[in-house]
């Protein structure tokens, strides 16, 4: 009897590991992408840790990308909001290839703080391989012609 029961319990064994080798899904077409570099990126002209001083309404700073690019580039997402949570629209970037990106900052209100937040992500991965910047300016002028 006992030899019966082991009989069985190989083959319910056997049987499992085949429907388990059987039922994998293949990966796709083709070889594997190669992993990209993780992104590492500095920006010029601002301060992470202090907030930034705006002589007007714009702005240009530069984000510098020290890793390798990926070969499809990067999108540059900025986002802009006061301190009561209002957002200013920036205008679309398209992807990059190429560092250093310049970017202007515009509209910034007068007399008024910011929080701009800055995604630098890889075209091919941007799931995987995205650094988001964060800093603070401020417009000083109190209006046109001062």
């Amino acid at each position: 009897m006992s030899r019966i029961l082991m009989r069985s319990l190989c083959f319910l064994l056997l049987a499992a590991g085949l429907l388990t080798a059987c039922s994998k899904k293949k990966s796709g077409n083709g070889p594997a992408k190669p992993q990209e570099q993780g992104l590492v990126v500095t920006l010029t002209d601002v301060s992470e840790t202090t907030p930034t001083a705006a002589p007007g309404a714009s702005y240009p700073f530069s984000v510098n990308v020290t890793s390798t690019m990926p070969a499809q580039g990067v999108t540059v997402t900025v986002e802009v909001k006061t301190q009561a949570g209002t957002v200013i629209p920036q205008p679309p970037m398209p992807p990059q290839t190429g560092t250093p990106i310049q970017v202007t900052l515009v509209d910034l209100p007068e007399l008024k703080t910011c929080t701009v937040t800055i995604t630098i992500a890889s075209v091919n991965d941007p799931e995987k391989n995205s650094v988001t910047k964060t800093f603070v300016i401020t417009n000083k002028t109190d209006g046109p012609g001062n």
